[in-house]
């Protein structure tokens, strides 16, 4: 079972508590026994907490590329209230290979029952890969997520509107959301949505499996236009 998510920020930890909380829902009246523990999420690993048991599956949290597993903080705080076990390991984010065999491993050695995977972005490939074969997976959540098919094609589209390249003349304010040096935001391409699609579909190109097409596209706000910056290509 899968569920593809797209929503604007402010609604999207909403939109995933619904989803998730639905799909377990089904699951735990049909009878399928989950794990007793519970766990929160930090920047730099997943630590399990002692929680109450029931008869629900577990919920694992993948972030996406420029992320970590503290970005589900406000997500865990509602499943957990809510009476879920949670976790939210990291995602190293040293391409799909090793990424996948990341959470497959965690997911094979730490929880027993029934488990619902969420992916954020990036995150939507390595649940679908780290799925494959595991009879203890039950569903899958797509938020704003690559939801790969055989022969599928990702497009990467920018916009000349987004809201980050207002803070172009505020290179501190931006090294800090980047988290890297001020003297690298250059690389980041921050005020040029044409070369910064670029960057994105290396990336992307690079993660991917061999042979999967990736594109580039820039929308521009003022015209309704939309042009084919880096044409698809597999790696």
């Amino acid at each position: 079972m899968s569920v593809k998510l797209a929503a604007r920020p402010a609604r999207t930890r909403l939109i995933i508590m619904a989803a998730v909380l639905a799909l377990a829902g089904l699951l735990a009246t049909a009878g399928q026994a989950g794990s007793a523990r519970a766990a929160t999420a930090r920047t730099e690993h997943a630590a399990a907490v002692t929680g109450t048991g029931s008869a629900k599956p577990t919920i694992v949290l993948v972030h996406g590329a420029w992320a970590d597993a503290g970005s589900w903080n406000a997500v865990i705080g509602l499943l957990q209230r809510a009476g879920y076990t949670v976790y939210a390991p990291p995602n190293p984010l040293e391409g799909l290979a090793i990424d996948t065999a990341t959470l497959a491993d965690f997911l094979q050695h730490t929880i027993t029952g029934p488990i619902v995977l969420v992916g954020h972005s990036y995150g939507g490939e390595v649940i679908t890969n780290a799925a494959t074969g595991n009879s203890q997976v039950k569903a899958l959540v797509y938020v704003d997520g690559y939801l790969p098919e055989q022969g599928g094609h990702l497009v990467i589209l920018h916009h000349t509107d987004c809201g980050i390249t207002r803070l172009a003349h505020y290179p501190e304010q931006l090294a800090a959301f980047f988290e890297i040096p001020a003297g690298e935001l250059d690389s980041k391409a921050v005020a040029d949505p044409y070369a910064a699609v670029r960057i994105d579909t290396a990336i992307a190109r690079r993660m991917l499996p061999s042979g999967r097409l990736v594109s580039g596209l820039v929308y521009d706000v003022a015209t309704g236009l939309i042009q084919v910056v880096d044409p698809p290509t597999g790696q």
